[in-house]
């Protein structure tokens, strides 16, 4: 319901309430317990940590948006260079952008090649 009420604007409360933690929200023993159990369920490795959902998201997030401050801004960090840390670069996506790069660089070289062959052979 939390999240739901997020949704609708209002900033208010814990999104992961509890009613039996002193703190009114979920512990992070909780948090652990849960994440565990679901790991398990999944058959997730055991060195797959949920720290690693941090960095995850940031990767994702600033895939998606390209925008350092708004990544910033959800994750709570205080510095770009906090984000930074957390977010890894897509290997795959430097690589189609090179290879775009590439392809836009040979094409006046091969416009030029093709016109010279043009004068050379009418020469």
């Amino acid at each position: 319901m939390a999240l739901l009420d997020r949704k609708k604007g209002v900033n208010e409360g814990w999104i992961f309430p509890s009613k039996r933690a002193r703190s009114g929200h979920i512990t992070d023993r909780e948090v652990s317990k849960q994440w565990l159990e679901a790991k398990r369920l999944a058959g997730v490795p055991e060195s797959v940590v949920l720290y690693c959902a941090r960095h995850r998201f940031s990767t994702d997030a600033m895939e998606g948006t390209g925008n350092v401050m708004a990544v910033m801004d959800a994750m709570g960090h205080g510095s770009v260079n906090t984000t930074r840390i957390y977010t890894h670069s897509n290997v795959q996506q430097i690589r189609e952008a090179i290879e775009r790069r590439n392809q836009l660089s040979t094409k006046p070289v091969e416009a030029v090649q093709k016109l010279a062959t043009k004068v050379a052979t009418v020469a």
